[in-house]
């Protein structure tokens, strides 16, 4: 049976509403509002700032499996944006005290100046069993005393995540560089340091500093694009490698990305392989030691491919970026 759970701070009500109707209450924490959005979940049992702030989130509500959010605190070095990209949070629990040696902040105390709503003491597991026998919904968190009613009716009516391109919202506006590793010096994971740095244009849907920070440890310098930027635009800087982000909201309304990473395949790969190009996405699979890496390339890269890049359950870097290395050292 799914229900609040009780816990002995902050007294302060708060109501979780779906579409289909379930209806949770708990406790808030974070900023004081209602907040609406689609309701996802999280598995990962640590990083959940990483999380709170990776652009690929944007506009939902993010359940947490792990039982504890806090316990950790914040820092600014965890950071995969400058601000939050979640709309909301809802967790079983929260460490009342943070204990980290690198914490700066509480992450209630953060949560409120980045106005981000939560809800605790919500049976996360028996919500994520919902989600995962019905899938992804809208939702609704509110600590203003609103009606579940009110919120029922406010869920229903706001707009769904089919269709919507959030990559234009998330990505940047102008063309930058990034050769920067992790802040962090125990989780810089340096690969190469060639003396001439591979050239590596990425496309970003949403990208999140992690990439970013990965591909130069694996002797990248990256010229980031935004999500509309165009062949013509990626060739005029003479990339060895192209990567494709992953990011928010529906990938089938983002067609010029779809676009792009088609006509990369058509145009760049398959006549000019000798350039080295890669096309990379956390999605796509690579057989091991592919005769012709290009033919495999461009055979792996076409628009269906493309509109699954956004909701990979793959986010680690570790694995999808030693291909990367090992065929630009390789074709170079």
């Amino acid at each position: 049976m799914m229900g609040a759970m009780t816990t002995a701070s902050s007294p302060s009500p708060a109501l979780l509403v779906l579409a289909d109707g379930l209806v949770l209450r708990g406790e808030s924490f974070g900023a004081t509002g209602t907040a609406v959005g689609e309701v996802v979940f999280n598995t990962g049992m640590s990083g959940y700032q990483e999380v709170m702030t990776d652009p690929s989130y944007s506009g939902q509500l993010v359940t947490f499996t792990y039982p504890e959010l806090g316990n950790t605190g914040v820092n600014s070095a965890d950071q995969e944006a400058d601000a939050t990209h979640v709309r909301g949070v809802i967790a079983r629990e929260l460490a009342p005290v943070p204990s980290n040696w690198r914490c700066e902040d509480r992450l209630e105390a953060w949560l409120s100046r980045h106005n981000v709503v939560g809800i605790r003491g919500i049976d996360t597991r028996a919500l994520v069993r919902h989600l995962r026998e019905g899938g992804a919904i809208n939702g609704a968190i509110s600590t203003d005393g609103s009606s579940p009613q009110a919120l029922l009716e406010q869920v229903r009516t706001a707009p769904s995540m089919a269709g919507l391109n959030l990559a234009q919202r998330v990505s940047t506006t102008a063309a930058y560089e990034w050769s920067a590793l992790c802040p962090a010096a125990f989780d810089q994971r340096l690969q190469s340091n060639p003396a001439k740095p591979y050239r590596v244009v990425a496309i970003d849907f949403g990208i999140k500093r992690a990439i970013l920070e990965r591909l130069a440890a694996h002797g990248c310098a990256i010229t980031v694009l935004p999500a509309d930027a165009t062949l013509e635009q990626v060739l005029s800087h003479q990339p060895e490698g192209v990567f494709l982000s992953n990011g928010p909201g529906d990938p089938a309304a983002v067609t010029s990305g779809i676009s792009l990473g088609a006509t990369c395949c058509s145009r760049a790969i398959c006549r000019y392989s000798a350039s080295a190009w890669v096309i990379r996405s956390l999605a796509l699979p690579w057989a091991a030691a592919p005769t012709s890496w290009a033919t495999a390339t461009a055979a792996s890269i076409t628009p269906a491919a493309v509109r699954g890049l956004w909701r990979s359950p793959a986010r680690t870097m570790a694995s999808p970026l030693m291909p990367i290395r090992s065929r630009l050292a390789m074709w170079r």
